[in-house]
């Protein structure tokens, strides 16, 4: 069974993949790029506050266009007539996470390996939703992967040519970390070293996005911001390993569920 239901939930059959230039670098656009997916609302969940470190209890958030466009109490905020359902009591949402550093990308500058879609798409169903890296040629096996496996999300990537801002991690010194779950194990050595699990959903989230210049569009349960969004089953604020908790995902107001999540993980396994 289903841990979130959806109702009346229009997914796009395919998306496409395109770069448009931002300030710096290039970004992929993988959820505005098409007509996307239906308004959607999600209901009586707790959003965590990462700038502050706060809980906000029974709050609705409304998507639109791909952006946020409502974030209140669920007294004071009615999802449209219309417009998909996520109902989440006792869930909690957090902005998908930033990873600054480029875990695709030699020391030469180059795409590791000719899997670089699939495992951008793993990053993405682990909760990474944007990522830099340093050539957009770990871009180039998207079309192909999104036809062959089922219409995998992939991360907003932000290609910065010549520059590191958060220090490449060569292929090997990550194998034994399953691609996405690095930004996991991030944060919990972050609260092993003595941050609180708040500070640490900080650095990884709104920090990161500030870092990189994207904090205007990702890092954040905020109004404009884009729908990158996790829901999760338990409080991250009170263990950080509940990040590993993904109830459900969204990137650009697409809803995966944790059904079409497995089974989308299920289908990049031998890729």
């Amino acid at each position: 069974m289903r841990s979130l239901l959806r109702t009346g939930m229009v997914l796009a059959a395919t998306a496409v993949t395109t770069l448009v230039p931002w300030s710096r670098g290039l970004f992929a656009r993988p959820a505005e790029a098409f007509q996307g997916p239906r308004p959607l609302g999600i209901t009586n969940v707790t959003v965590i506050d990462v700038e502050r470190g706060a809980r906000l209890r029974d709050h609705t958030i409304i998507i639109e266009g791909g952006r946020i466009s409502t974030v209140g109490p669920s007294s004071q905020v009615r999802v449209p007539d219309g417009y998909g359902v996520v109902p989440a009591r006792g869930k909690f949402v957090i902005p998908g996470f930033v990873d600054r550093h480029a875990h695709l990308t030699s020391e030469e500058g180059s795409a590791v390996a000719e899997s670089a879609a699939a495992r951008l798409a793993r990053f993405a169903l682990h909760g990474t939703l944007a990522m830099a890296e340093l050539t957009p040629n770990v871009l180039e096996g998207v079309p192909g992967l999104q036809r062959d496996t089922g219409n995998p999300p992939i991360p907003r990537v932000h290609v910065e040519r010549g520059t590191n801002r958060g220090g490449a991690v060569r292929a090997d010194s990550t194998e034994q970390i399953p691609d996405g779950m690095v930004v996991h194990e991030e944060l919990r050595r972050a609260v092993e070293g003595g941050l609180t699990p708040a500070a640490a959903l900080k650095a990884l989230t709104v920090d990161a996005a500030r870092a990189l210049g994207w904090q205007k569009r990702v890092g954040s349960v905020t109004p404009g911001r884009f729908g990158d969004l996790i829901i999760l089953d338990a409080n991250p604020l009170e263990d950080i390993r509940n990040t590993t908790s993904i109830n459900a995902i969204l990137i650009g107001g697409r809803f995966i569920d944790a059904e079409e999540r497995q089974r989308l993980l299920a289908s990049l396994a031998s890729r």
